[in-house]
């Protein structure tokens, strides 16, 4: 998904910064322009005879003239679905404001820095490639899963380079890097929403759903322009402050997002992390469904066990996580909002069972729960033996139970290797 974003903003973007360098080749002869892009036509044709032909997915469904009211049915669908509705939303968001930046980027090289036609459309080249390159990124650094932690990291990035390029500059390769990184963190914004959108689609219905979405970005470009018009044209505030006003916005949609999907940022901030220390290798994940409640049972060795099941596996996890912990100032509200279940063995047996029932309500709501049956971390890196908690959980429930081990990590600073934690030097980089 993020090769096709990748080259859908490739081509949009630097379809209108050719548009420039076309104009000053051809000496604004528009016949002559009209000529190359039939050319363009023919060979796209001449491509997309080579694509493989798939069997249509009902193909006996009968074609709906009335459109709109297709479209309607369909639109409807979507918002029952909040998470769907919600990613709608925020694509129509991107598309809404890359309308506005792409004319507002046009005035920004004449106006504010005085560039010719071919230089002002290599600023549009420089976020082109931003664009294609943080998509490309979003799709690595997701692993093969959808990484909503990545989205609120390019909200960010759009929102702070956005005021960036408010602030005058005579320099163009400034410009040129200002909008380099927006285009990155664009790409990164995307990515997720797009893939979700896709993937959580109703297979049956995924064309009628994603005619929705690109009705809806239509839409949210239709609306970005008559913006674009009403800021430049009738307001007459000149592209600086328009970057300004944008910039505002995104960091309104940024606040919105941290809200909707704080978990979302958190997970992608312990990827970064756990990446940065450990080389992780992940086997037999897809032993854990994509969909349904179940229960996992792993070793404890370490105080990052958590962070590296969350960093292995594309689904939220729901921890069951030692009281003492859950508590400290440091640690609570993330651990609140990964909506972990605290418990602990101090505990009265009432509290102790009213943890567990609150694990096996989890589970059987759908949830995917996680639990260190040994309760509590290993001291010598060899496995302890299993309390009966995990037991008591899934005791009547209809949903699987998955061993997990995490190997090899025995000897980092966050096991009881010499006796102590943390307060030791790692014995190497990027452990395995």
């Amino acid at each position: 998904m993020q090769i096709v974003n990748m080259f859908s903003f490739l081509a949009i973007i630097l379809g209108t910064a050719v548009a420039g360098q076309m104009m000053t080749i051809f000496g604004g002869n528009i016949s002559a322009v009209s000529y190359v892009l039939i050319g363009f036509a023919i060979l796209g044709f001449v491509a997309s005879t080579f694509i493989k032909k798939t069997d249509v997915v009902l193909s006996e469904r009968k074609f709906e003239a009335n459109f709109i009211k297709d479209l309607s049915k369909y639109f409807k669908c979507i918002r029952q679905d909040k998470a769907l509705f919600l990613t709608l939303i925020g694509i129509g968001y991107f598309w809404f404001l890359g309308a506005i930046f792409q004319m507002n980027v046009l005035m920004y090289g004449h106006n504010v820095l005085g560039l010719s036609e071919v230089r002002t459309s290599l600023l549009l080249v420089a976020t082109s490639i931003g664009i294609g390159l943080g998509s490309f990124l979003a799709g690595k650094l997701s692993e093969g899963k959808i990484e909503f932690g990545i989205v609120p990291l390019g909200a960010i990035g759009i929102s702070i380079f956005s005021l960036l390029l408010a602030i005058p500059t005579a320099s163009f390769f400034d410009a040129l890097t200002r909008l380099f990184v927006l285009g990155l963190s664009a790409g990164f914004y995307t990515v997720p929403l797009n893939s979700f959108f896709q993937q959580e689609s109703p297979q049956e219905n995924r064309g009628k759903y994603l005619s929705v979405l690109n009705v809806t970005n239509a839409f949210s470009v239709l609306f970005g322009s008559v913006v674009m018009w009403f800021l430049g044209s009738f307001l007459r505030l000149d592209p600086c402050q328009i970057f300004f006003i944008l910039g505002v916005i995104s960091i309104a949609g940024t606040v919105y997002i941290f809200k909707t999907l704080p978990d979302a940022f958190l997970r992608f901030f312990n990827w970064a992390l756990t990446h940065s220390i450990y080389r992780i290798y992940s086997i037999d994940t897809e032993n854990v469904p994509e969909n349904g409640g179940a229960l996992i049972v792993c070793n404890h060795t370490s105080f990052v066990d958590h962070s590296l099941i969350m960093a292995s596996l594309k689904r939220h996890v729901r921890f069951m996580m030692l009281r003492q912990i859950y508590l400290k100032k440091m640690m609570h509200p993330f651990a609140k909002i990964m909506r972990a279940i605290p418990i602990s063995l101090t505990d009265s047996p009432k509290n102790i069972a009213a943890s567990l029932l609150n694990a096996r309500a989890a589970v059987e709501n759908g949830e995917l729960v996680c639990i260190f049956a040994e309760g509590a971390l290993s001291k010598t890196g060899n496995m302890m033996p299993f309390n009966r908690g995990f037991e008591f959980i899934m005791k009547g429930v209809d949903a699987p139970i998955i061993p997990a081990n995490i190997d090899s990590i025995w000897g980092s600073i966050f096991t009881f290797d010499e006796g102590k934690f943390f307060w030791k030097w790692p014995k190497r980089l990027l452990n395995p």
